[in-house]
């Protein structure tokens, strides 16, 4: 994982990171080959079927996919 992706990471409020961090675990767990980039200033777990990406909004979280399935 690059620094980008973790210094997202850490900034993520409390209330919600405890979200985000399942979030990620399940992502790898799904597709531990991933690779983790920022893409539109978003962690994004890219695998050659597609892409799942993880938001930190202003007042919730969004997951974002793209993929064939």
């Amino acid at each position: 994982m690059n620094a980008d992706v973790q210094h997202y990471r850490d900034a993520v409020l409390v209330d919600r990171k405890a979200l985000v961090e399942q979030l990620h675990a399940i992502i790898l767990d799904l597709f531990p080959e991933a690779i983790i980039d920022m893409t539109y200033r978003m962690p994004t777990y890219k695998v050659q079927s597609g892409w799942v990406a993880i938001a930190n909004q202003k007042h919730y979280v969004s997951l974002y996919t793209c993929g064939a399935h």
